[in-house]
């Protein structure tokens, strides 16, 4: 069994806005995905079953710099469904980790 951080960053909206690492956050772990992009390292060593943390990016240390929640892997899928555009812009997601028991950190 592995374990992952998976980092949670800004980014921006088609208005050119910032959407914050909390927003994106909450949004993934609603849909229980974590998007993996093509160029994502170690990709290739995700499996069902190991642990991941979520932690939020950021220059807000109010609302970011923090562990948000924790699991377990439930798959891990080639993306032919999930996007992100309706949210941020995004680039193209390769692979999505589908999330399982899901343990929220409160804060």
């Amino acid at each position: 069994m592995n374990f992952y951080i998976f980092v949670n960053s800004r980014s921006y909206d088609f208005n050119d806005k910032v959407v914050g690492s909390p927003t994106i956050s909450s949004y993934r772990l609603l849909n229980k995905i974590y998007p993996i992009y093509d160029g994502t390292r170690l990709q290739s060593f995700l499996k069902p079953n190991d642990k991941f943390i979520f932690y939020l990016a950021g220059k807000l240390k109010s609302k970011t710099n923090m562990f948000v929640a924790h699991g377990e892997i439930e798959d891990i899928v080639v993306n032919d469904f999930y996007s992100e555009d309706d949210l941020h812009i995004s680039s193209p997601i390769g692979k999505v980790i589908k999330l399982k028991s899901i343990v929220k950190v409160k804060i």
